[in-house]
Formats: C-alpha cells, sequence, structure tokens
C-alpha cells in the first residue's frame, strides 16, 4: 500500500516531472492529505466496513449520559451488550441507538426508572439494563446516552467505522488507503495543483499551455477512477449502518 511520501512523488509523475518546488513540499502534502481525508469520508459514508473499529463503555448506576472515548469515532454500526462476567449462559443483546429527537418521546414504552425493575432483566442479564440508546455530538465530542439509567455496572460494546480524523495524526510513512483508492488521490491532487505548476521556467504561456492538456487527461482520468471508486463502494450485502435483525442477537 502506497505512503504519504510515495503518493506524493507519484502527483509530480503525474503533473509531468515539473520543476522543483513548483509546487513544493508543503502543497504537495497539504493536497494528499486533504484528498486521503475526502476518500475515507466517502467510504465511511458508504455503511461499508472499510475502517471498522470497536470501542466499550462502562456505564455507572443512576447515570445515562457517557463520552466515548474513542480516537476517529465516525458513524455507529451497533450497540451490543457485553458479557462482563464471561458467563456462558450470556446471550448478546443489541440495544436500538436513536436519534435525538426520536430518543425520548411517547413511544418510548417503559418508563424513566424501569432500570430498577431487576426482574424484568433477570431472565438473562440484570447487569445490562438499557432498552435504548443515542449518540450525538455535542462540542465535536461524541456522547452516547442510555435509557433506561441502570441501577448496576455494565460494559456495551460500540461497534462504529473511523472519520478521516486521524490522517492529521499519520506518519508520513504510514498507509492510509489501499492501492486500489490512492489513483483518485493522486489524480486529485495532481489536478488541484496544476495552477501552481511550471515546467518551462518563467515561460507562462508555454505552462498555461501544458496545464490545460494535463487538465483535460487528468479528468478522463479521474472519471474512470472516480466510477470504479463507487463501485467498490455499492456492496449490497453485509453490514447496515442501520438496526437488522438477525436471528442469532436478541433484541
Amino acid at each position: 500500500m502506497p505512503t504519504f511520501y510515495q503518493m506524493m512523488d507519484n502527483v509530480l509523475v503525474r503533473l509531468g516531472d515539473p520543476r522543483a518546488q513548483t509546487p513544493g513540499d508543503a502543497q504537495l502534502l497539504q493536497q494528499v492529505s486533504s484528498q486521503t481525508r475526502t476518500v475515507l469520508r466517502s467510504k465511511r459514508n458508504s455503511g461499508n466496513p472499510w475502517s471498522y473499529a470497536e470501542t466499550q463503555v462502562v456505564t455507572q448506576p443512576d447515570e445515562g449520559l457517557y463520552q466515548i472515548q474513542a480516537n476517529n469515532f465516525g458513524t455507529p454500526i451497533a450497540v451490543l451488550t457485553f458479557n462482563d462476567y464471561q458467563d456462558t449462559n450470556f446471550v448478546v443483546r443489541r440495544i436500538p441507538f436513536f436519534m435525538s429527537a426520536d430518543f425520548a418521546t411517547r413511544e418510548y414504552s417503559l418508563p424513566q426508572n424501569a432500570g430498577a425493575w431487576g426482574a424484568y432483566y433477570s431472565w438473562n442479564d440484570p447487569n445490562h439494563q438499557a432498552e435504548r440508546c443515542c449518540i450525538t455530538w455535542r462540542s465535536n465530542v461524541p456522547y452516547i446516552e442510555f435509557l433506561p439509567t441502570g441501577t448496576m455496572d455494565a460494559t456495551y460494546t460500540i461497534k462504529f467505522l473511523e472519520s478521516a480524523d486521524g490522517v492529521v495524526d499519520m506518519a508520513l510513512a504510514s498507509s492510509p488507503v489501499r492501492a486500489e483508492d490512492a489513483d483518485l488521490i493522486e489524480i486529485r491532487a495532481a489536478k488541484s495543483l496544476l495552477p501552481l505548476t511550471m515546467w518551462e521556467g518563467m515561460d507562462d504561456k508555454a505552462n498555461q499551455a501544458k496545464r490545460i492538456n494535463l487538465a483535460q487527461s487528468l479528468m478522463a482520468d479521474e472519471s474512470l477512477a472516480f466510477e470504479q471508486f463507487n463501485a467498490a463502494n455499492m456492496v449490497t450485502s453485509g453490514p447496515s449502518t442501520r438496526p437488522r435483525w438477525h436471528g442469532s442477537i436478541v433484541g
């Protein structure tokens, strides 16, 4: 998989080996990073598990709101109960998550203190008393809120797709995307850097003519690469960003 360094070099090749520092290293890195974030966001928004991760939230009695302590938290996929005590008879239960507008409405069929009904949950798992949850962003920080609030400590697993924020902290020798996605990043970066690119010294007319020719070539390349990129994201089976019933999961 190509690193940031390699993609920056490839952008210069796609630009026809321009003069030194036209564009400069900082401009190259900025464009490659920006286009990488765009590609990663597109993958995340597809709902497919390209950058899949999970984290856990440990709840306390009578507390409903918790900050999600996960770097690069992006699109939530599922919230599941966690087997805190390694019980061989434990049955994983999926907790449906809602938008904030639909979180605590009259359709919520249990009272606020339903967590106090120990008998209601004791058939399998008295610790995990949540029946629904809401995932929101507050001042750019992700939070999860549970209803009803529980009466015992419990752990929940949040499965999610990572955001593109991690690009900022990646090393230049790291590989942010698969090789098949690097083409689209390099082509877009090269196209964006055309106005800063020079080949023929200070001959503005010759440089402009080459920019026009390269722009036409890069537009055709981008169209083909983007078509293949979209096709790869249109997976019709597998995980979903919406709750999906499955016979092996109670809830």
